[in-house]
């Protein structure tokens, strides 16, 4: 259920945000806070007390509406504003696939704090009220509260039980994509025949999710995962029970990432040895490396090369002398790299 604001707070915070910044006096900052403070982005400033950065807001945003197919921003142009959508749809397109549709909230900011340029485009898919800043007032008024809050949510993730084997690391690269949901007792999340276009985690509150009978789940448990592997359509319909928060991440960021986290190197013990073995499977083939405990570095073992042809892997010719396999390993050592080996191979049939 999203909200529903009336035109007239738009042509108020309109005339308000085209006052040039440095012509903005108390008043008038004053007046545009009560106005922002009428969107989920700065109801959550109030409740977390960052007053100054609400302050900061009323001082520095800029508004802008787009009509219905306007470019917001296209692929390799700088990425130098950071955007909150107020109301309306945006649709980030990768080519011609849509990846991501946006109704409201802070969109596509990883570019902005990766400084890189932008590599989507952004397209106002109905009239779309959008507030803006500049990157340098950005990373002093919100880059450390912004990462702050990806870390807090890294670390939510991290302790459910679909998320355990990820990576610190994946799942704060994946944090960029993970936006929140605040609802009222009754919000209709999801109904039947809905794009099966995000999954859901909850936070807090309860949710009652109806299929062929009726589920109420709380705060770590994940909704809509194996809708986005079977169904395009939802085949279920998703209410909030209580006043609750959840987040969501959309089907194309959890489908790469977890691509991804399959072919991430993992570890295997050498029995009876301070060592482990790191196996990394990629496009080109596979990679068998030595790690030790008092070396931050792994020594790499042996190369294999996938054909570009198919078949089976090969050892590549051209390795270093550390490549090769080295007389002193002992009979147990070997031993140990073929059972590793073997594991490695039912890993992967495991996603083939």
């Amino acid at each position: 259920m999203r909200a529903k604001y009336s035109k007239s707070l738009f042509e108020n915070l309109k005339a308000m945000l085209s006052i040039e910044p440095e012509m903005r006096n108390p008043e008038d900052l004053t007046k545009i806070q009560e106005l922002l403070l009428n969107f989920p982005f700065f109801q959550q400033l109030q409740r977390e007390q960052h007053i100054n950065n609400m302050v900061d807001c009323a001082i520095y945003f800029k508004y802008t509406c787009f009509e219905p197919n306007q470019c917001i921003f296209s692929v390799s142009q700088p990425s130098v504003r950071f955007y909150i959508l107020l109301q309306g749809q945006v649709g980030i397109f990768k080519g011609n696939q849509i990846i991501r549709t946006y109704y409201e909230g802070v969109f596509e900011e990883r570019c902005l704090v990766e400084r890189i340029k932008h590599d989507t485009n952004a397209i106002s898919l109905r009239k779309s009220h959008v507030i803006h800043i500049d990157h340098l007032i950005y990373e002093g008024v919100f880059a450390k509260m912004r990462e702050k809050r990806r870390i807090a949510m890294a670390s939510f993730m991290h302790i459910q039980k679909e998320f355990k084997n990820w990576s610190k690391a994946k799942l704060m690269s994946l944090s960029y994509f993970i936006n929140e949901l605040h609802l009222d007792q009754g919000s209709v999340i999801f109904t039947l025949g809905d794009q099966s276009d995000r999954i859901y985690i909850v936070q807090d509150g309860l949710i009652i999710l109806k299929k062929e009978k009726i589920t109420v789940l709380s705060a770590g448990e994940v909704i809509g995962l194996d809708d986005i592997y079977k169904d395009h359509c939802r085949n279920s319909q998703c209410i909030s029970q209580s006043k609750s928060t959840l987040l969501y991440i959309f089907k194309h960021d959890y489908l790469e990432k977890a691509k991804l986290f399959q072919k991430e190197s993992f570890r295997v013990q050498s029995a009876g040895q301070k060592r482990s073995l790191v196996f990394s499977d990629n496009k080109h083939g596979l990679s068998i490396c030595s790690f030790s405990p008092d070396k931050n570095k792994p020594i790499k073992l042996w190369n294999f090369r996938r054909p570009a042809t198919g078949g089976s892997l090969r050892p590549n010719s051209q390795v270093s002398q550390r490549s090769q396999i080295k007389s002193s390993y002992s009979h147990r050592q070997n031993t140990s790299l073929k059972i590793a080996t073997e594991n490695h191979v039912k890993f992967n049939n495991q996603f083939s």
